[in-house]
């Protein structure tokens, strides 16, 4: 977190905010994030509730965040199975430019999730979301800071953690990876 000793604002992705951070600056965060997520486990995207320029200016009223999620687990191997969820936010600036992938069908593309991990992007649509077309293909873009809009980082239940870049896509160059 950056927060400016000073006067106790809070500096997010190179923008200063106004107010000194507040439990409220935070729940805001937290819940969108929360209102984010909550589609994956049903196999929906959250654009079927909210276009992606609602999304954006959305995330882009909370300002820039970083929300962590994991669980406290009982039992072992498959018996493995979540019993307390935990959240914590952080504020840290992200990286000037950030290279991203997305798994997605032509015109899908510039959907405004993302991850940083290509072999991860390659199982989000069967691993995370239930699905697979077969005429998915590897998207890539380098992301300015600017465009970063959130984190979010999950723990996964076969251990170690994904992390989902939200990309406010508009007017950025996106290739395809391969062929």
């Amino acid at each position: 977190m950056n927060v400016n000793s000073r006067d106790g604002t809070l500096k997010t992705a190179g923008r200063d905010l106004s107010a000194p951070l507040s439990n409220v600056a935070i729940v805001a965060a937290e819940d969108l994030a929360d209102e984010f997520s909550q589609h994956f486990p049903d196999g929906r995207s959250p654009l079927d509730q909210f276009p992606a320029s609602e999304w954006i200016r959305r995330f882009r009223e909370v300002g820039y965040f970083h929300h962590h999620s994991g669980w406290t687990w009982q039992g072992e191997g498959a018996n493995r199975v979540p019993v307390a969820r935990h959240t914590w936010m952080t504020f840290d600036e992200p990286a000037e430019h950030t290279v991203v992938y997305r798994l997605a069908m032509s015109g899908f593309e510039r959907r405004i999730s993302w991850t940083d991990e290509p072999d991860f992007a390659r199982t989000f649509g069967p691993e995370i979301m239930g699905y697979h077309h077969t005429t998915e293909r590897l998207w890539c873009a380098v992301v300015p800071r600017s465009a970063v809009l959130a984190l979010i980082t999950v723990e996964r239940r076969a251990g170690g953690t994904y992390t989902e870049y939200i990309i406010d896509t508009t007017n950025l160059p996106i290739s395809r990876v391969g062929s």
